[in-house]
């Protein structure tokens, strides 16, 4: 494991991060961090709108401030965090905590270099930036409050990006910057190990040095969301079960963009009416059983729940009943008229057929032998108006199953 001497600031004072038996060194004026002050906004809206992203302010337990300056081995002249991006998402800033930690040295402003990238199998930058600005931080400090160090950075033009990227803050002067992170001590990176320093210009993960940690910054993003699923199942005679599959949009799932995901709660974020008035249900991939053989319709609703937005989105599909279900696929057999009236001809079956017609309760509501070869006909003046299942058994015990309508 290597071994950084880099520098923390809590309060406006440096400290070494490892003190000489390799354990982080706390002193007092910390940085002000109250997450029970912290409230999300969960309203939902028809369509998804700009979401800061506060994953790394989530995880936290408290912060602290990294020393971040050029030219030195024993401290990062830049610092970055990586975000997933599951699907494409508009990335139009980003704001973190950061101010110039000593006012007589150089002036009271440095002009940081703030980048978005790529990342690598690392979770570190990968290639050129994709988009690249300065922003004056001074040494405002207002006592540790994490509002008087906000810096927000809004790009000219957004960027759009369907892979990991991450977000980069660098200072190429000697003047000494603090950037805020969470807190190492408390494992408050819970092991993702999602940020990295950049020493001399090398770029190193976190876990080279076990600062279990998150630099605190918040992209500002935009992306959309589709509903969608797929029904896997028909319905035969009575009734019986239907699987359904979410095919919607990816981002549902990420515990970097949905608070539900970010719980352990993602079923809680699909809610499913299978149209029989049965009670909703929350599950990604249900499967329900109806009791009777009809169409149903049902519709699926997803709900992203943002970090300072939600949004929602729904789709509808139709389980229907099985239409000339044919276990050894005899396509010999044919039923007319379909609708049916008086009567129902069948072609293609042999001698000592059965044949049992079912309601969509299942109920055996008729039952006929067949005579003569290759064609019989079945009277169905008894049988009421609505749909109904024809099982052919063959004397060979070959099972065919077709659905009819009676008018």
């Amino acid at each position: 494991m290597k071994k950084l001497v880099s520098f923390l600031f809590i309060g406006g004072v440096s400290l070494s991060v490892y003190s000489q038996n390799n354990q982080p060194i706390i002193i007092d004026q910390p940085i002000k961090f109250d997450k029970t002050n912290i409230t999300y906004n969960t309203s939902s809206k028809a369509s998804c709108s700009v979401d800061t992203i506060s994953y790394t302010e989530a995880k936290a337990t408290g912060v602290v401030s990294v020393g971040v300056y050029a030219g030195s081995s024993s401290a990062p002249e830049g610092i970055s965090q990586y975000f997933t991006a599951p699907q494409d998402i508009t990335i139009h800033g980003f704001s973190f905590y950061a101010y110039k930690a000593d006012s007589t040295d150089n002036g009271t402003t440095i002009d940081a270099v703030v980048e978005v990238y790529l990342a690598d199998g690392l979770k570190l930058p990968n290639g050129t930036a994709l988009v690249s600005d300065t922003i004056a931080i001074d040494t405002t400090f207002g006592g540790g409050n994490l509002s008087a160090l906000k810096k927000d950075v809004v790009f000219d033009s957004p960027i759009v990006v369907n892979q990991p990227y991450v977000i980069v803050v660098r200072n190429y002067s000697t003047n000494l910057l603090g950037v805020v992170i969470s807190n190492y001590n408390n494992s408050d990176g819970g092991q993702e190990w999602l940020w990295g320093l950049n020493v001399l210009g090398n770029w190193n993960n976190s876990s080279n040095y076990a600062l279990d940690a998150d630099f605190l910054v918040y992209p500002i993003v935009s992306y959309d969301i589709d509903a969608s699923f797929t029904i896997n199942d028909c319905l035969s005679v009575g009734g019986g079960n239907v699987s359904f599959t979410n095919t919607s949009s990816p981002i549902i799932n990420d515990a970097m963009y949905n608070q539900f995901a970010y719980l352990g709660a993602t079923d809680t974020s699909y809610v499913y009416d299978f149209g029989d008035g049965s009670p909703t249900t929350y599950n990604e991939n249900p499967t329900h059983n109806y009791t009777t053989s009809q169409t149903y319709t049902v519709t699926l609703v997803t709900y992203n729940v943002g970090w300072k937005t939600t949004c929602l989105e729904q789709a509808t599909g139709v389980v229907d009943i099985c239409t000339g279900i044919n276990e050894l696929n005899n396509n010999n057999i044919q039923l007319y008229p379909n609708p049916v009236q008086n009567t129902l001809n069948i072609s293609g079956v042999s001698k000592n057929t059965t044949i049992n017609v079912y309601d969509v309760a299942g109920k055996l509501v008729l039952q006929d032998n067949v005579i003569n070869q290759n064609l019989h006909v079945v009277p169905t003046t008894s049988l009421n108006t609505g749909i109904y299942f024809v099982k052919i058994i063959s004397d060979s015990n070959v099972t065919s199953t077709f659905k009819i309508v009676k008018q």
